[in-house]
């Protein structure tokens, strides 16, 4: 189990646009429910199954910037992702944070448990 491990959010592609699972030695592609975690390492992408076991029992993590469900990305959205993930992840932050501040955070996913301090940071 990581101890380190921070989600950022949660997200789906096209199946077409799948990426590489990077969790320590999972080869898979994934492209539904993409964990977007902040690790030791840096920003990194771990399928639903390599998330769980890495969080063990601390399953119940509410993505910082929010789950986005079933909602694909655009083409640019991914492009953004994959090549200058921290800008990204600041342009999700910032959705995140003007829709909590109009009371319409995006709801989080229903395994989550949901904990206030962890809406914002």
């Amino acid at each position: 189990m990581l101890s380190e491990l921070e989600l950022l959010a949660v997200m789906t592609l096209e199946k077409a646009d799948r990426v590489y699972c990077q969790a320590p030695g999972c080869t898979k592609s994934i492209y539904k429910r993409i964990h977007v975690v902040r690790t030791q390492v840096g920003i990194e992408f771990y399928g639903s199954v390599c998330f769980d076991k890495a969080m063990g029992a601390a399953q119940s993590l509410l993505p910082h910037y929010g789950d986005w469900g079933d909602r694909v990305l655009t083409a640019e959205e991914k492009r953004q992702l994959q090549h200058n993930t921290e800008n990204f992840l600041s342009l999700l932050k910032t959705q995140f944070e003007q829709k909590a501040a109009v009371g319409h955070p995006p709801p989080p996913h229903p395994g989550y448990t949901f904990r206030t301090n962890d809406r914002l940071r």
